[in-house]
């Protein structure tokens, strides 16, 4: 089964807002977070691994502070003590996503948004052109459904930002995973991995129940 929780953010948050939950997030988190110089930053980093931390929580029925949090040398996050248990996190614009599974899963988001066409070139393969072209007037929609779905992949590869995008083709079949794409009050995601699309849940969380689940 695969879950996708889902939640959009309300209110900003500054370091004064954000310090009482400090204890439960990773030493990883905790130093970014000291990083960060922005209030957008800061919300959308903390809600990220709090989301994550409660969907795990509920998956595995304990408490989600007490799941060891590490990551890997790509950047990675991962749970040490439950290497069965495979999350990929995400966030854009007013919005986090986490997705859950009992297989390896990569997952991306995107707020819908203007993109410029001289970036389709650099990020697409002729392939997708073709399909995008074939998609109708919504080039936008197009164009995020096939990019969220090259990030949801490289994810899933945990190769990342060390492979060009334009060399992973959307339109083609892979036979170790596949391509779930659906949107959300704006925002366009997609996942890559063995799913099935029959047992993927989708749950929207408030900002403010994330954070009333960790007090």
């Amino acid at each position: 089964m695969t879950q996708i929780f889902l939640s959009e953010i309300e209110t900003l948050m500054n370091m004064e807002t954000i310090l009482p939950y400090f204890p439960f997030l990773s030493q990883i988190r905790r130093e970014k977070l000291l990083r960060l110089r922005s209030d957008s930053d800061r919300t959308q980093s903390i809600l990220s691994e709090l989301l994550l931390r409660k969907a795990a929580g509920d998956f595995l029925e304990i408490r989600g502070e007490e799941i060891s949090l590490e990551e890997a040398p790509s950047g990675k996050p991962y749970f040490p003590l439950y290497p069965k248990y495979h999350f990929s996190l995400s966030h854009t614009e007013g919005a986090v996503l986490v997705a859950v599974s009992d297989q390896p899963i990569g997952a991306d988001i995107e707020h819908y948004r203007f993109v410029e066409e001289a970036v389709f070139d650099r990020v697409l393969t002729p392939n997708e052109r073709k399909a995008m072209l074939l998609h109708g007037s919504d080039v936008k929609a197009s164009f995020l459904e096939i990019w969220t779905r090259k990030e949801a992949y490289l994810k899933w590869t945990g190769e990342g930002l060390f492979v060009s995008p334009d060399t992973i083709d959307t339109t083609r079949t892979y036979m170790n995973g596949r391509f779930f794409t659906s949107s959300f009050h704006g925002y366009t995601f997609s996942l890559f991995g063995n799913i099935s699309e029959e047992e993927t849940i989708i749950q929207p969380f408030s900002q403010k129940d994330i954070l009333l689940s960790f007090r």
